[in-house]
This record gives C-alpha cells, structure tokens and sequence, in this order.
C-alpha cells in the first residue's frame, strides 16, 4: 500500500476517533455553558489556529470561491452543529442517533440527484442499513430511551440535510483543487460570521431565554467569565476546538478527496462506537454485549457499503 493511501486512511480513522470522543467534551461543558456559547467558542479557536498554521494558503481567487466557502460554513458548522446541539436538547442523544444513522443515506441521494455521484446502489443501502442497526444497539447499550420531542426531531433531521449540503459543496472544493486546510479555514471563518447575529441576540434579554436558553450568550457578571477559569474547560474547549474542529475537519476533507465523500460519509456510522468506547474509558459507563453486538455490525456495515465494485472482466 503506497503512503499516500495510508496517510488517506490515516486521516479518515483520526476522524473518526476524534469526533467520537467530542460527546464526552461537550457533556462535561454544557453543564455551565449553553450550546451556542460552546460551538463559538470551539469555532473561533479552531480558525484562531488554522490562521497561525496555514497564513496565506487560499486566497479566493473569484466569486464562486467566495460563496463556497460561504456556503460550507453555513451548512456544514453554523446550521449543523446548532441544529444537532439544539435537537439533544430537546431529545436526548439516542432519538438524535436514530436520525443520524439516516445521514449517510441523505448524502448518498442528495449527492445522486445533485451531483451525479454513482456511489448509490442496492449494496450500499444494504451496508448503510446495517451499520444503522448497529448504531441504535451501541448508543442505545442495552438501554432504549426515546424522547419524540417534535422541535427536536425536526432540528434533527434539518441537521442531516444541512450536512448532505456541506458534502456536496466540500466536493466541490476538493475537485476545483482546494486544499483542505485552506478550505477549512476559510469555511470557519463564514461561519462565524453566519453565527454572529445569533450570538448577538443570545446577549439580549430574549435571547436569553429563546428556545429554552439555547441562544443564552452569558457576559455580564463575574461568575459568568468566572465559568472560563478552569484549565478542566479550557482542556475540553482546546479539544474540540483544535482536534474535533481544525484537525478534524481538515483530515475529513482529505479523507473525503480520496475515498469519494459518499463512501466516507459511510464510516461516521464509527464515531458512535468510538463515542461510547470513550465514555466507557473515562466516564466509566458500562458497555453491554448488546453494545458489542451493535459495534460488529457496524464494523460489517460500512465494509459493505464502501466496497467498491470490481470492473467486469476485460474491461
């Protein structure tokens, strides 16, 4: 295997490990802040970085460039990540997974009507459904506990077909030549841009207790910049905002340009598996054998659904 596929497949599994582990992160954090102070402050650190490390890379060269970069920061971070933390919220995170296991699929017909992709097939949506069977028995781990809360399952959903965009347009950007770090970046920085006027309004009086507090942006006393004065958070901030956001967005869109974003959207069915495997290790949760049961499934799933087809023979 020459080394290039290796670091390919290198990046991919570092994706998925690291976006695994963020449920842990985050569950530690929302006790004290809301979802949009975590996601601005994970952001602006992860494109805080992405400037120090790749300065100059990727100047737009045109318009088109411009409303791509645009258009993955909305979709891809803005609209998805407040969407996915607003549905746990309203939910829980097993009823968010149901919908998740639906993702790949979304991607798969977005990519098919939208771009022409090929990728979709009878095996694929054999494999696909596998791994989504395996997903309800990891993150359910013997426990099955839904909360049908419709603003919840809605943001859910939207969240899927916000992340079906976000692989289209990052395709895009990996065929016109992009590098990923430079696409990255810039995609950060539209978003932050994107959720400007929603932190603006989490500082108001409304914002304060819209949507049940998930707009809250708290700066007004001491206690609340007193919540940033732990190296225990700040731990978890640099975490997800330089591995689970600057390196791993990075990696995934390298992962992406090399084995074709439809096949690699397959392999976030892992990040659950991963999920709880961390929780197992640091928040001592207990994994069952149904759990176990759920990760070879999945494991079995996404080898299914990203095999690709050998060519007939003499062609």
């Amino acid at each position: 295997m020459k080394l290039a596929h290796l670091v390919d497949w290198g990046a991919f599994l570092f994706v998925i490990l690291v976006w695994g582990g963020t449920y842990s992160s985050t569950r530690v954090l929302v006790g004290a802040f809301s979802s949009l102070e975590i996601q601005y402050v994970r952001f602006t650190l992860a494109w805080l970085a992405l400037c120090l490390i790749g300065r100059g890379t990727f100047a737009c060269r045109n318009g088109r460039d411009r409303w791509l970069a645009a258009g993955m920061g909305l979709t891809g971070v803005a609209a998805y990540q407040f969407l996915e933390n607003g549905a746990i919220f309203y939910t829980n995170a097993s009823t968010v997974a149901i919908f998740v296991t639906v993702g790949p699929v979304i991607t798969a017909v977005m990519a098919h009507l939208l771009a022409g992709d090929r990728t979709l097939s009878a095996r694929f949506l054999l494999g696909a459904a596998l791994a989504a069977v395996g997903v309800g028995l990891v993150m359910f781990n013997g426990v099955v506990h839904l909360a049908l809360d419709w603003k919840g399952c809605f943001m859910a959903l939207a969240a899927m077909i916000c992340w079906g965009f976000y692989s289209i347009l990052l395709d895009i950007a990996n065929r016109r030549g992009i590098p990923p770090l430079a696409a990255v970046r810039r995609a950060f920085f539209w978003a932050l841009v994107w959720m400007l006027p929603l932190a603006l309004f989490g500082l108001t009086d409304r914002g304060q207790v819209a949507l049940d507090g998930i707009f809250r942006l708290s700066l007004r006393t001491p206690a609340d910049w007193a919540r940033f004065g732990s190296w225990r958070v700040w731990g978890h901030f640099l975490f997800l905002g330089l591995f689970a956001s600057a390196a791993a967005f990075a990696a995934w869109s390298r992962a992406c340009r090399a084995l074709g974003m439809v096949r690699a959207s397959v392999g976030l069915y892992l990040i659950p598996v991963a999920g709880v495997l961390f929780a197992a290790l640091f928040l001592k949760e207990p994994l069952t054998p149904l759990g176990c049961a759920g990760a070879a499934c999945v494991l079995g799933g996404v080898v299914l659904a990203t095999a690709r087809r050998k060519p007939p023979r003499g062609a």
